[in-house]
């Protein structure tokens, strides 16, 4: 039989090209796969979508555009309130290994701001809280010098005029008067002198103290033994010297103390 004679009939279909498999069930990534791939079939590693793309060709969320705002948050609060800078940084470093690396550095930028701001914050703590604990201003003696020098150096002063009017106007009883309410307006303002010796805990402020509480008894001293036309008594001048020294030896401890 020849060749044409074979060849007569039409050639043979296989049965199953009318009968195409039935589609991939719901909920499958990529139903159009040919035969033969699989989960190992692709180069990058997804065995459903090509590499770069996710479902309806949008990024992965671990892709180029995923952010992490946490390492965000962690670096602007680093410089504003470093404690929570420093929480949000861990977060985003923590947070950036789920995101393929995003934010990784930013996340350690925040760990490193929030570090500096921290450990400057607490040093700074840690020096002001030295300073003012040995400021002279704070000292517990000024408790006792201000209130003092304030309330009882005007009346010495008043009282001191007044005396000085008593010896010009040669008036002995009045200034017999003036002078013990002088004299008791001078102790007071030792007592106070004398409590800010004892609770002082520098010894500018205690120098000071003493200084001006051995005017007040050279004050005294010379007010107890003024008389009028006595020439043994201590003049008015010399009073008037005293209550100066007093004044000037004052200064210092205002200074100290911080009252101007």
């Amino acid at each position: 039989m020849s060749d044409h004679s074979q060849m007569s009939g039409p050639p043979s279909v296989p049965a199953d090209v009318f009968n195409p498999p039935p589609m991939p069930s719901q909920g499958t990534d990529f139903p159009l796969l040919p035969p033969g791939f699989g989960p190992g079939s692709f180069p990058h590693g997804n065995p459903h979508f090509p590499p770069g793309l996710g479902p309806l060709g949008m990024p992965p969320r671990n892709g180029t555009n995923a952010t992490n705002g946490m390492a965000i948050a962690g670096v602007v609060l680093a410089v504003f309130f470093w404690p929570l800078g420093l929480v949000f940084s861990i977060i985003g470093l923590v947070k950036s290994k789920a995101l393929g690396g995003v934010g990784r550095t930013m996340a350690i930028v925040g760990l490193v701001l929030s570090t500096i701001f921290g450990v400057g914050t607490i040093v700074g703590a840690v020096v002001l809280v030295n300073v003012v604990k040995n400021a002279p201003a704070l000292d517990p003696g000024c408790r006792y010098t201000e209130p003092a020098i304030a309330t009882f150096l005007p009346e010495i002063s008043a009282d001191q005029t007044n005396v000085d009017n008593d010896i010009a106007s040669d008036n002995q009883a009045a200034m017999q008067t003036d002078t013990t309410k002088t004299v008791g307006d001078l102790q007071s303002l030792q007592i106070g002198f004398d409590r800010a010796i004892d609770a002082s805990t520098h010894e500018s402020l205690k120098a000071a103290a003493g200084v001006a509480t051995n005017d007040v008894t050279a004050l005294t001293t010379d007010l107890e033994s003024l008389e009028i036309d006595s020439p043994d008594s201590v003049t008015p001048l010399q009073v008037d010297t005293d209550f100066g020294t007093l004044t000037s030896d004052i200064l210092p401890i205002n200074t100290i103390c911080g009252t101007f």
